[in-house]
Parts: C-alpha cells; structure tokens; sequence
C-alpha cells in the first residue's frame, strides 16, 4: 500500500514469516497467505496511535490479528452462544456474506476500537467470494462485503487517495471526501455510495 507519508514515522517494524509462524502455532490457527503479505509492509502503528488507514478501521499487528481473531473464536465456543442472538441482520450485498457473529473461517486484520473488525473470509454466502473482505463483531446490524480480496481492497485505497475520492484527516482517519460523521457505522462510512468503488 502507498502509505500516507505523515503515517510512516508511527509505523511498527516490519513483520517476517517466521514471526507470523511462531504466533499461528502458539494459537493454534493459520493466517492467510495474503495477509501475511500485508503486514510484512504494515504491521500496524506504535504504541497508543490511532490511524485510521482501513477507512477508520486500525491495522492491526500480527499479533494482535491472532490474538483477536482466537478471541473471537472462543466467543463462539463459549456454551451461552447461539447463532440466534449472536447473527447479524443482513448481508449487503445481499447473500454474499453468511450472518454468523464469527466462523473458524474468518481472520480479522483491523479494528474499530469498540466491537467491529474487518476480516478474510472464506465461508461466504452463496454469491459471495473466497477471501472477501468483511466487517464482523456487529450483533443484529448489517454485514457488508467491502471487496472480493484483500489486495482489491488495498488497491482501492490507494486508488482513492491517487484520484482524490478519499482523504485522510487525524480525527477520522482515511475516508471518502463525502464523509460525515452521522454516516459512520462501526468505523465505516455508511453512506454507502462508496460501496460500488470496492465491487471492481
């Protein structure tokens, strides 16, 4: 990813193979391929900064995608779990994306810093994708399917700040320049016009 050239300066050391390894088999998961190309370049920002980046969502280190992404996998193994109050409402689009709060199928990358990740998924809904990008965490709220791959995803980013569609800001992050702060749904812009840029 072009990196915004005011973030690079907060930017945690580079992650290797060998670390991402060591933390998969401590927790017992795999983390997929294209991620670990991801935070071999981004591998989230020091101490208590807050980025932004993934359209208000915050990278997350590699360590930090295990240890949530287990986390959330013990919520759904926990014996007061039920698929029928932990599902959210609706995929948008629709039936690209299953409703369950979490699956051993997804792998979270970035955070909100309340309850809502963006993660890989590869359980999708019937018209959906292998690797898609997701948000999850949301309880009875909207499961939107931001792109068809990490690397999608990213290219948009960096498409919008090129073409001057998104702009970054320290109180919001990177957004769209139609951004407003009544639009935000769990980190993203809600004014869902930005949808179709991340269905190329």
């Amino acid at each position: 990813m072009n990196l915004i050239p005011e973030l690079t300066q907060h930017l945690n050391p580079e992650t290797d193979l060998h670390e991402v390894i060591s933390l998969t088999e401590k927790y017992g998961t795999k983390m997929p391929r294209e991620l670990v190309e991801l935070l071999s370049h981004i591998n989230g920002f020091k101490g208590e900064f807050w980025s932004g980046l993934y359209l208000g969502f915050e990278p997350l280190t590699a360590h930090d995608a295990v240890a949530h992404t287990v986390g959330l996998m013990q919520t759904i193994q926990r014996p007061e779990y039920t698929r029928e109050n932990l599902q959210s409402s609706k995929s948008n689009p629709r039936d690209e994306a299953n409703l369950d709060f979490f699956s051993k199928e997804y792998f979270v990358f970035a955070y909100d810093g309340s309850r809502g990740y963006l993660a890989l998924d590869y359980s999708p809904g019937p018209k959906g994708h292998a690797g898609q990008v997701i948000t999850v965490g949301q309880v009875q709220g909207t499961r939107h399917v931001l792109s068809n791959n990490l690397y999608s995803f990213i290219n948009v980013l960096n498409e919008g700040v090129e073409s001057g569609l998104m702009e970054y800001s320290t109180d919001v992050g990177l957004h769209f320049k139609h951004y407003k702060e009544s639009d935000l749904v769990f980190g993203l812009d809600h004014n869902l016009l930005s949808i179709d840029l991340f269905r190329k």
